[in-house]
């Protein structure tokens, strides 16, 4: 079963270093631009007992429903032939799928549950062939564990757009400081004046008053 290829498809294969794993990791990266994606990722702990390795593993941002996908290429038809130990995968992802050359493989020759996505000719765009089949699973543990101790790298690094923003907004805040004392001691000093100008108002007015009261008895 495993070696039921038409002709027409293996004349339709790729020839020896045309296309390479590489190149099918590389459009799944893409195709999980914006869900976290680890190439090369093992199912546990690194050291110790070996561990099984995924081609490539990925989480889907969404918690509706929760899932997880586990991906296993294959560039030729012997790797596909000896791999026997691809069901081990399956425990790991809610959905499981093989990523091959166009006519590598047949759907056919897949459980129902195993997903196929090709690749054209031109190894720039892939495509489903058959969906996977979404199964629950067990949380896996030993593979989560492993991606947050060997494969997520904290940014300690202060974003520069930030940077600028509070370097700003610090600026901003000295300078409206100063704008405000500026602001406050011209009032301060207005109404200095302006009790000045009263001082000297009130002045006049009780002198012209007291001339006032003087006059008619100098007319007498």
């Amino acid at each position: 079963m495993a070696d039921q290829v038409t002709t027409r498809n293996r004349e339709s294969l790729p020839q020896d270093g045309e296309m390479t794993a590489k190149d099918l990791l590389a459009l799944l990266a893409k195709k999980h631009t914006r869900d976290l994606f680890v190439p090369e990722c093992k199912l546990g702990r690194t050291w110790g007992n070996p561990s099984r390795r995924l081609d490539a593993w990925a989480l889907r941002r969404s918690w509706a429903p929760l899932t997880t996908f586990g991906y296993e290429i294959k560039v030729s038809r012997g790797d596909f032939a000896r791999d026997i130990k691809w069901p081990d995968y399956l425990r790991v992802c809610h959905r499981f799928s093989f990523v091959a050359p166009r006519g590598l493989i047949s759907p056919d020759e897949l459980p129902e549950h195993v997903g196929l996505l090709v690749c054209n000719d031109s190894c720039t765009r892939l495509w489903t062939q058959r969906k996977s089949a979404y199964r629950e699973i067990e949380p896996p543990l030993g593979l989560l564990w492993y991606v947050l101790m060997s494969r997520v790298k904290l940014d300690t690094r202060i974003d520069e757009s930030a940077l600028e923003y509070w370097q700003r907004w610090l600026d901003d805040k000295r300078e409206n400081k100063l704008v405000g004392s500026l602001v406050s001691q011209a009032i301060q000093d207005m109404f200095v004046g302006q009790r000045r100008e009263i001082r000297v108002l009130r002045r006049h007015l009780e002198l012209s008053g007291r001339r006032a009261e003087e006059f008619p008895r100098e007319g007498r």
